[in-house]
Protein backbone atom coordinates (compact mmCIF):
# COMPACT_ATOMS: atom_id res chain seq x y z
CA UNK A 1 0.00 0.00 0.00
CA UNK A 2 1.20 3.65 -0.68
CA UNK A 3 0.58 6.05 1.84
CA UNK A 4 -0.98 9.38 0.26
CA UNK A 5 1.28 12.88 0.67
CA UNK A 6 -0.28 15.34 2.51
CA UNK A 7 -0.70 17.18 -0.48
CA UNK A 8 -2.46 14.71 -2.34
CA UNK A 9 -4.90 13.77 0.73
CA UNK A 10 -5.84 18.11 1.05
CA UNK A 11 -6.24 17.66 -2.87
CA UNK A 12 -8.52 14.25 -2.98
CA UNK A 13 -11.07 15.83 -0.45
CA UNK A 14 -11.11 20.14 -1.61
CA UNK A 15 -14.64 20.10 0.59
CA UNK A 16 -12.89 18.92 3.92
CA UNK A 17 -11.39 21.19 7.11
CA UNK A 18 -8.48 19.48 8.41
CA UNK A 19 -6.34 19.16 11.50
CA UNK A 20 -3.15 19.20 11.28
CA UNK A 21 -0.95 18.36 14.28
CA UNK A 22 2.98 19.00 13.20
CA UNK A 23 4.47 17.04 15.52
CA UNK A 24 8.16 17.61 14.94
CA UNK A 25 9.98 21.23 13.91
CA UNK A 26 11.24 19.16 10.62
CA UNK A 27 7.59 19.04 10.04
CA UNK A 28 7.35 22.92 9.72
CA UNK A 29 8.38 23.71 5.82
CA UNK A 30 7.14 20.61 4.23
CA UNK A 31 3.48 20.71 6.19
CA UNK A 32 3.53 24.90 4.88
CA UNK A 33 4.17 23.63 1.38
CA UNK A 34 2.27 20.95 1.58
CA UNK A 35 -1.23 23.13 2.29
CA UNK A 36 0.21 26.07 -0.09
CA UNK A 37 0.52 23.31 -2.70
CA UNK A 38 -2.90 21.82 -2.03
CA UNK A 39 -4.56 25.70 -1.78
CA UNK A 40 -5.84 24.52 1.27
CA UNK A 41 -5.20 27.71 3.40
CA UNK A 42 -8.31 28.06 4.36
CA UNK A 43 -9.66 24.96 5.65
CA UNK A 44 -6.98 23.73 7.37
CA UNK A 45 -5.98 24.51 10.89
CA UNK A 46 -2.22 23.99 11.70
CA UNK A 47 -1.62 22.56 15.64
CA UNK A 48 1.03 21.53 17.72
CA UNK A 49 1.98 21.08 21.22
CA UNK A 50 4.92 23.18 20.59
CA UNK A 51 4.08 26.86 21.19
CA UNK A 52 7.84 27.38 19.18
CA UNK A 53 6.85 25.49 16.93
CA UNK A 54 3.64 26.69 16.51
CA UNK A 55 5.21 30.65 16.08
CA UNK A 56 7.49 28.93 13.35
CA UNK A 57 3.96 28.06 11.51
CA UNK A 58 2.70 31.12 11.82
CA UNK A 59 5.79 33.16 10.68
CA UNK A 60 5.89 30.58 7.39
CA UNK A 61 1.93 31.21 6.44
CA UNK A 62 2.03 34.71 7.73
CA UNK A 63 -0.96 34.14 9.50
CA UNK A 64 -2.81 33.05 6.37
CA UNK A 65 -3.99 29.74 8.39
CA UNK A 66 -5.78 29.25 11.13
CA UNK A 67 -3.64 27.50 14.04
CA UNK A 68 -4.13 26.41 17.77
CA UNK A 69 -2.51 26.86 20.65
CA UNK A 70 0.46 25.07 22.35
CA UNK A 71 0.64 23.71 26.02
CA UNK A 72 1.75 27.37 27.12
CA UNK A 73 -0.71 29.14 25.24
CA UNK A 74 -3.08 26.93 26.77
CA UNK A 75 -2.02 27.34 29.92
CA UNK A 76 -1.83 30.59 29.63
CA UNK A 77 -5.61 30.80 28.03
CA UNK A 78 -7.08 28.77 30.92
CA UNK A 79 -5.31 30.98 33.81
CA UNK A 80 -6.80 33.79 32.06
CA UNK A 81 -10.23 32.39 32.03
CA UNK A 82 -9.98 31.77 36.23
CA UNK A 83 -9.10 35.95 36.52
CA UNK A 84 -11.29 37.14 33.51
CA UNK A 85 -8.26 39.12 32.20
CA UNK A 86 -7.79 40.10 28.91
CA UNK A 87 -5.72 38.24 26.89
CA UNK A 88 -4.21 38.84 23.73
CA UNK A 89 -3.53 36.10 21.17
CA UNK A 90 -2.14 35.64 17.80
CA UNK A 91 -4.69 36.53 14.90
CA UNK A 92 -4.43 33.26 13.55
CA UNK A 93 -5.62 31.67 16.52
CA UNK A 94 -9.41 30.06 16.06
CA UNK A 95 -8.97 27.20 18.40
CA UNK A 96 -7.77 25.61 21.86
CA UNK A 97 -7.36 21.82 21.88
CA UNK A 98 -7.01 20.57 25.42
CA UNK A 99 -7.55 17.70 27.55
CA UNK A 100 -10.77 17.54 29.20
CA UNK A 101 -8.54 17.34 32.96
CA UNK A 102 -4.90 18.03 33.13
CA UNK A 103 -3.02 16.77 36.62
CA UNK A 104 -6.73 16.10 38.05
CA UNK A 105 -7.42 19.88 37.61
CA UNK A 106 -10.53 19.98 35.22
CA UNK A 107 -9.94 22.10 32.22
CA UNK A 108 -12.85 22.25 30.22
CA UNK A 109 -15.37 23.79 32.35
CA UNK A 110 -18.04 26.15 32.16
CA UNK A 111 -15.88 29.45 33.21
CA UNK A 112 -13.12 28.27 30.44
CA UNK A 113 -15.73 27.58 27.95
CA UNK A 114 -17.23 30.89 28.61
CA UNK A 115 -13.94 32.95 28.15
CA UNK A 116 -12.85 31.21 25.09
CA UNK A 117 -16.64 32.06 23.47
CA UNK A 118 -15.99 35.25 24.53
CA UNK A 119 -12.47 35.77 22.88
CA UNK A 120 -13.74 34.00 19.74
CA UNK A 121 -11.67 30.81 20.07
CA UNK A 122 -13.15 27.27 20.02
CA UNK A 123 -12.73 24.34 22.42
CA UNK A 124 -11.98 20.86 20.58
CA UNK A 125 -11.53 18.17 23.19
CA UNK A 126 -9.12 15.22 22.77
CA UNK A 127 -8.90 12.55 23.09
CA UNK A 128 -12.49 11.17 23.91
CA UNK A 129 -13.36 7.53 22.74
CA UNK A 130 -16.49 6.93 25.14
CA UNK A 131 -20.02 7.76 23.90
CA UNK A 132 -21.16 9.15 27.18
CA UNK A 133 -18.24 11.34 27.46
CA UNK A 134 -18.68 12.80 24.16
CA UNK A 135 -22.48 13.61 25.01
CA UNK A 136 -21.72 14.89 27.58
CA UNK A 137 -18.51 17.40 26.35
CA UNK A 138 -20.99 18.33 23.45
CA UNK A 139 -23.79 19.72 26.14
CA UNK A 140 -21.44 21.56 27.69
CA UNK A 141 -21.27 23.52 24.39
CA UNK A 142 -17.62 21.96 23.02
CA UNK A 143 -16.82 22.81 19.65
CA UNK A 144 -14.86 19.70 18.36
CA UNK A 145 -14.16 15.95 19.86
CA UNK A 146 -11.13 14.39 18.94
CA UNK A 147 -11.02 10.40 19.02
CA UNK A 148 -9.52 7.50 18.02
CA UNK A 149 -13.16 6.07 16.94
CA UNK A 150 -14.46 8.07 14.42
CA UNK A 151 -17.06 5.22 14.12
CA UNK A 152 -18.21 6.15 17.50
CA UNK A 153 -18.38 10.07 17.27
CA UNK A 154 -20.01 9.59 14.19
CA UNK A 155 -23.00 7.78 16.01
CA UNK A 156 -23.34 10.36 18.76
CA UNK A 157 -23.23 13.48 16.28
CA UNK A 158 -25.65 11.44 14.02
CA UNK A 159 -28.30 10.88 17.39
CA UNK A 160 -27.93 14.75 17.75
CA UNK A 161 -28.66 15.42 14.17
CA UNK A 162 -24.83 16.70 13.79
CA UNK A 163 -23.68 14.60 11.07
CA UNK A 164 -24.55 15.28 7.41
CA UNK A 165 -25.44 12.15 5.38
Amino acid sequence: AVVPRLDEVLAAWPQIRFNIDVKADGGVTPTVEAVTRAGAADRVLLASFSDARLARLRAATDGRVATGLGARGVARLWLASRHGRPLRLPPSVVAAQVPPRWAGVPVVDRRFLAYCRRLGVHVHVWTIDEPARMHDLLDRGVDGIMTDHVGVLRDVYRSRGLWAA
